[in-house]
């Protein structure tokens, strides 16, 4: 913008804009800044594959263009605007001492100084700071005076007072600020994109065993299948909205698409945020085929445009057919560890695959279920909304687990979630009552009867098949396995 022929951040005007398929012509606008120079200039515009655009044309990626173009910049330059970027809040925070904070940036050609206000309806509160010698396209970070404030909702105004300002516009922002008493307990969530067809999914796979064991009581995983046997077409469907490569996925839905390797920090990142309420799965009950069960928010701040969602989620999914064969460009090890997968084969036999955390039904749609939750959901108050899941017969019950989800409907971001693994009330195969299994524990003889012929099939506690009849069991046989 200032025809130096060197590419700085805040030249930017176009930030890694989203080419979601292949194939497609794409028309971008690009709004010229007020404070470019009159006259020649040079644009570059870059693009890349599965990775942030670098103004760097050397830049090693793996697929990528950079073009440059000689155009003209027609008009009047804008001297003085400086505006207010952000406010740095977290919509929910701990009573106690705050310090406010927002950034603000001169978007003009002159050097400025003006002050800075922050305004909270809380008795009153207000706080300016004054910025001095702010150079073009630099930005600042303002922390005011301390805030005190009592459990409750606030409305908070951060404005730029630049004598002489040209764009006024940009000013002033607001945000909304909820004080809680204490803290609810919190879940992260993370859900992946994968499929048995995508070679680099094994990547995936080790991710999420990994979050599980290394945060068991705070990380929820969900796989959502693409295109293999797994696949719930509603679910596929609305993270196919956010990605563009696999694996890869979402944590909390926060807006950016992450690759497993980064799961872990966002998941860091994450569960240090306050959530507004706290959710339980209660009442599940099975009838005629289909499971029903609430998921209950209590309060402990207001929030306006919330819904809640559920998720059916199954692990130890295991299949037969051609569909259920992973994909594994790990194989031989070319690619280094990856948690077993470099020293399996490509595609690694159905019959050695285990898929965890595998999505199965989504009742509430992708973005949660209108009307879960009142317009005003008050701090101190509890909802409670039922789901309903017409359950699988291929599905195994005893490895069905419960997700329950709280949505803001603002910005689709999921800020808060619970989990119910013992789903009481499903009906087990082991409560069959033509089917009688003996004795439990059992140590060198296991006995089946039947009251009609049977399939057996016998699993490990790590859902590896260790013996099977083939032949239907008759009634009253007996199978016995050593050790």
């Amino acid at each position: 913008m200032n025809q130096d022929i060197v590419f700085t951040p805040d030249e930017l005007v176009v930030t890694d804009f989203h080419m979601v398929a292949a194939s497609v012509l794409y028309e971008i606008p690009i709004a010229i800044p007020g404070n470019g120079f009159p006259g020649a200039t040079v644009m570059r515009v870059g693009s890349c594959f599965l990775q942030p655009s670098s103004p760097d044309p050397c830049a090693n990626l793996w697929a990528g263009e950079w073009e440059d173009y000689a155009l003209i910049l027609t008009g009047s330059s804008i001297n003085l605007n400086a505006g207010v970027v952000s406010i740095d809040m977290e919509p929910f925070l701990l009573q106690g001492n705050v310090i406010p904070k927002a950034t603000v940036k001169n978007f003009g050609l002159q050097t400025v100084s003006f002050p800075v206000t922050c305004n909270i309806n809380d008795n009153g509160y207000t706080s300016t700071k004054s910025v001095t010698n702010l150079a073009l396209g630099e930005e600042v970070q303002i922390l005011f005076d301390t805030w005190s404030p009592e459990p409750g909702t606030y409305d908070m105004e951060i404005i730029s007072q630049l004598p002489g300002d040209e764009v006024p516009a940009n000013d002033m922002l607001n945000t909304t600020i909820g004080i809680v008493e204490s803290i609810p307990p919190k879940m992260v969530v993370g859900e992946e994109g994968t499929g048995t067809w995508c070679g680099w999914c094994p990547e995936g796979i080790v991710v999420m065993e990994h979050m599980a064991e290394t945060y068991p009581d705070t990380w929820i995983g969900i796989a959502v299948h693409n295109n293999d046997p797994m696949v719930v077409p509603e679910y596929d469907a609305g993270i196919l909205n956010y990605l563009n490569a696999y694996p890869s996925g979402l944590i909390d839905r926060s807006g950016v698409v992450y690759f497993p390797g980064q799961f872990e920090e966002a998941y860091l990142e994450r569960i240090n945020k306050v959530a507004p309420a706290e959710l339980m799965i209660e009442n599940q009950s099975v009838t005629n085929g289909v499971l029903t069960f609430d998921i209950t928010a209590t309060f402990y701040a207001m929030v306006a445009n919330y819904r809640l969602n559920a998720v059916l989620v199954e692990d130890y999914v295991t299949g037969t057919s051609a569909g259920y064969n992973q994909a594994n460009f790990y194989s031989g090890g070319a690619f280094g560890e990856m948690g077993g997968f470099e020293l399996l084969p490509n595609p690694v036999p159905a019959a050695d695959m285990i898929y965890m955390d595998v999505a199965r039904a989504l009742p509430g749609g992708w973005d949660g279920v209108e009307g879960s939750l009142p317009e005003i959901a008050y701090a101190g108050e509890t909802y409670s909304f039922e789901f309903s899941v017409a359950l699988d017969e291929s599905w195994d019950y005893d490895n069905l687990r419960i997700v329950g989800m709280l949505i803001n409907n603002n910005n689709g971001m999921i800020q808060n979630a619970c989990v119910k693994n013992d789903i009481t009330g499903v009906p087990s195969v082991m409560n069959n009552s033509e089917i009688s299994v003996y004795p439990n524990p059992v140590k060198d003889k296991l006995n089946i009867s039947t009251k009609s012929n049977a399939d057996v099939y016998l699993f490990d506690i790590n859902g590896q098949l260790i013996m099977q009849v083939n032949q239907p069991l008759k009634n009253s046989d007996m199978i016995t396995k050593t050790n």
